[in-house]
């Protein structure tokens, strides 16, 4: 049992810990290296006419080439593993055809695909239209980077067919643990402004290539998802580490980060934000770092209420099931009120089993009347559904009677879409905005049968334990004042 002071002075103690922690601290703007691995180039994001690949090498140092081609050392160090590797795999044709090209070189390319298209009697936009989905307009070449790599074997030249060789083959599986990306996937033209193109392998290193490649994404998606997440988190298969990798728009934020810094690029040809790639600490929920709800979700962290999966992320966009539901609710109640401990009896649902993990949490909430009316069995048996994802209106009746025994408070907080609702439904949503639990959206809503997400529950079950830590009473305290309210309403 945790006493009331206890409790008291646990939250005080984190509400202070966690001021302290996110009070900004002065920090210079980081002024190490920055490198251009993870650099998104695109039609979108041109490099200048001046721009070079740093540290460019030759490819013949390193690996088969046709004719002269040039990369940036660690693109190069990679291709040479990966070659060596396909050899001692029995996969031995492949050579290297193109690296590293100037801006004045795309010129030429660039124009010469037109002149082409226009001897066909295209017209001069539709020739420059046709001309940049197979040839990349100057600026717009991740060849410009000394990044990318046309490759080619069994004398395909660079084409489609190459996909079909034992090179093209072993490559769209292998690449990836190399640090390669195949930049432009079959049917992603719309997405990449490319053609399919299995021959172009892009350097964006580990674990990033790791990443994209397990999740299907292409460079664009990759560099989106970190802009709007801020962070992504992974553990390695090829290594065993779990990473951290950051989005920061400006380099005054790169020093603060946790774990061991590896390195830092930048995000796209802009050079106005950055990817920071860390060896995260185990302790560390990547995927929180700057969400909306971060500080409810450390708050219920550190109190056992809410925990995150084994690969240290908490998904905070994730809609929340039946059974994390009851499990949350349960772990609230427990802390709140202190209720002598039981073993679980029967339930009477079909599709539930006494070894389920949140078994024992299912018969608190069932036993103490902590569940919304889809979950109520009022007699006979019927299925609980412990995957079902949770709506807006079953989390607020299941979290309102935590106020049992407290005031209403009656304000005239109204929401748009609860007039035509259920009594039962209109009470819980009412109670639960009167303490400040849950809010409307910018039209008036409550969205009753919208999905409830985990940054969502996680942010209402904080805000319970603070509005009530202090006045929280007891089981028989909670029941003795139920009772006189029956009292003086007959």
């Amino acid at each position: 049992m945790i006493a009331k002071a206890s409790l008291r002075a646990a939250l005080v103690f984190l509400c202070v810990l966690f001021v302290l922690l996110l009070l900004p601290q002065p920090a210079p703007a980081y002024d190490g290296p920055v490198g251009t691995a993870q650099m998104l180039v695109n039609k979108e994001y041109l490099l200048s006419s001046d721009f070079v690949g740093g540290d460019l090498v030759n490819l013949r140092d390193y690996m088969r080439v046709n004719g002269t081609v040039e990369m940036c050392r660690p693109a190069a160090e990679a291709l040479q593993r990966m070659s060596a590797d396909m050899q001692a795999a029995g996969v031995t044709g492949l050579s290297g055809s193109s690296g590293f090209r100037s801006y004045s070189t795309q010129v030429y390319l660039y124009q010469r695909k037109i002149n082409q298209y226009k001897a066909q009697n295209y017209g001069q936009a539709d020739a420059e239209r046709l001309a940049a989905q197979v040839v990349a307009p100057p600026g717009a070449s991740e060849h410009q980077s000394g990044l990318a790599i046309d490759v080619t074997a069994g004398g395909t030249g660079l084409t489609e067919s190459f996909a079909n060789t034992p090179e093209g083959k072993w490559l769209a599986e292998h690449c990836w643990e190399y640090g390669f990306i195949l930049r432009y996937p079959q049917n992603r033209t719309a997405d990449t402004g490319y053609i399919y193109e299995p021959w172009h392998f892009r350097y964006v290193g580990l674990p990033h290539a790791e990443y994209i490649h397990k999740n299907e994404l292409i460079l664009e998606e990759y560099v989106q998802k970190l802009q709007q997440e801020g962070v992504i988190g992974m553990i390695s298969g090829q290594s065993g580490q779990a990473y951290a990798v950051y989005h920061c728009r400006d380099a005054a934020e790169i020093d603060a980060l946790p774990g061991q810094r590896i390195s830092v690029s930048y995000a796209t040809t802009a050079r106005d934000s950055y990817i920071v790639t860390t060896l995260a600490e185990a302790s560390t929920l990547y995927d929180i770092v700057g969400h909306w709800a971060e500080e409810n979700i450390r708050h219920l962290v550190m109190l056992d209420i809410v925990t995150g999966y084994t690969d240290n992320t908490f998904r905070p966009g994730r809609n929340i099931s039946r059974a994390e539901l009851v499990t949350l609710t349960a772990r609230t109640y427990r802390l709140l009120f202190r209720p002598e401990e039981e073993t679980p009896g029967y339930l009477p649902y079909t599709d539930v089993k006494p070894s389920d993990y949140y078994y024992a949490n299912l018969w608190l909430c069932y036993r103490r009347g902590l569940l919304p009316r889809s979950m109520q069995v009022l007699q006979g048996e019927a299925a609980f559904l412990p995957n079902q994802q949770v709506l807006r209106w079953e989390a607020a009746e299941a979290l309102s009677p935590l106020f049992s025994g407290f005031p209403e408070l009656g304000s005239s907080i109204t929401f748009g879409d609860m007039l035509n609702a259920s009594p039962e439904l209109r009470h819980a949503v009412q109670l639960l905005a009167d303490y400040g639990i849950l809010t409307g959206d910018l039209q008036g809503n409550f969205n009753p049968d919208a999905n409830i997400s985990r940054a969502e529950i996680s942010a209402m079950l904080d805000r319970i334990l603070w509005s009530l830590y202090e006045e929280a009473p007891t089981e028989e305290e909670a029941g003795e004042k139920n009772l006189q309210a029956e009292k003086e309403n007959r």
